[in-house]
């Protein structure tokens, strides 16, 4: 009888000591927030792009040459020729065509989820998924909303720069420039 006794000792602290191992090795995600993510992998960058920086919000991206860069009037309405401390930055392919990059400020004063929840017009918070991402190797948060009983990412992103501003990007991660613009996102002091 000792013997069993013995025996279940040990399942039981091995059972005990996997559990703790993998309870270490798989970080719970915080209420309303899926455990953190990259964005794909840093991709090639043709030479000829051009370099946009804004000295204001302390960012810089690449983008192709013949793409329009604009800023956009303080009401979102209209835009205008770029300057290096827009408050809102956009690209497109054509003086005609709406944006598929943009960037700019929130006034926010902290990265704060439920903010952003609220932003989105979520009445029901439950319809709003903010996932943990890192951008230009900083903690930031993309929208997702609830379509059909699934979670589909709406294409905004919020990050806090090395400045402590908070920026929201807005793009089409399905488009292969986009992607190339939104790797060559870096933050400068």
């Amino acid at each position: 009888m000792k013997r069993v006794y013995i025996i279940t000792g040990i399942i039981i602290l091995l059972i005990a000591g996997c559990l703790l191992v993998w309870q270490k090795t798989v970080k719970a995600p915080v209420a309303g927030i899926n455990s953190p993510i990259n964005p794909s992998p840093q991709l090639q960058i043709p030479a000829d792009w051009k370099t946009y920086t804004n000295t204001k919000y302390h960012y810089s991206f690449r983008y192709p040459k013949e793409y329009y860069i604009y800023q956009l009037s303080d009401d979102g309405a209209s835009r205008q020729a770029i300057n290096q401390d827009a408050g809102a930055v956009e690209i497109s392919e054509r003086k005609t065509k709406g944006a598929i990059f943009s960037v700019w400020d929130t006034n926010y004063k902290t990265l704060d989820p439920d903010r952003i929840k609220i932003q989105f017009g979520a009445t029901d918070l439950n319809n709003i998924r903010l996932t943990q991402i890192v951008i230009a190797n900083q903690s930031a948060y993309s929208v997702e909303s609830k379509e059909n009983g699934k979670f589909v990412a709406t294409g905004f992103h919020f990050v806090q720069n090395l400045s402590g501003q908070i920026l929201q990007i807005a793009l089409d991660m399905n488009d292969l420039v986009v992607q190339k613009i939104f790797s060559s996102l870096k933050f400068t002091k």
